[in-house]
């Protein structure tokens, strides 16, 4: 299986990107990759056995589908592990440097979609991100 890797370096300090990470009212609001999409609920059990389920979905209503799995591994404001409920992995890294907070994301690449189009669909997520975080 491919393990892809995406990253951003988010202008704010780790406990406010922790916080809006992992935070479902702060997570409907940047987990998307385009305008046209957005998640319009959000379900965080952060704890090891935890679930998490991000209900994802075009604006038009013409799809949708739920991203769900459980975390295996927490440590608070530096790593989130889980596993997809379709087996695949999932791992983010949270390191402060200078005030500035980098996000390194790896997951297990599917087979439904070319590697470079889920790269580009994971860091247009994870480039909302820093957009939201840093404009609130």
């Amino acid at each position: 299986m491919n393990t892809v890797t995406i990253e951003s370096t988010v202008n704010q300090g780790i406990q406010k990107v922790w916080v809006f990470w992992t935070t479902p009212e702060h997570i409907t609001n940047w987990n998307f990759a385009t305008p046209d999409w957005h998640c319009p609920s959000a379900e965080h059990d952060l704890k090891v056995g935890g679930k998490l389920k991000y209900h994802m979905a075009a604006r038009d209503g013409s799809m949708a589908f739920d991203y769900a799995g459980t975390f295996t591994n927490i440590q608070s404001e530096a790593l989130l592990e889980y596993t997809l409920d379709d087996g695949r992995k999932v791992s983010i890294k949270f390191n402060e440097k200078d005030g500035a907070t980098q996000v390194l994301e790896s997951f297990e690449a599917e087979n439904q979609n070319p590697l470079e189009r889920q790269r580009q669909g994971w860091q247009a997520i994870l480039d909302n991100f820093k957009k939201y975080v840093e404009s609130n």
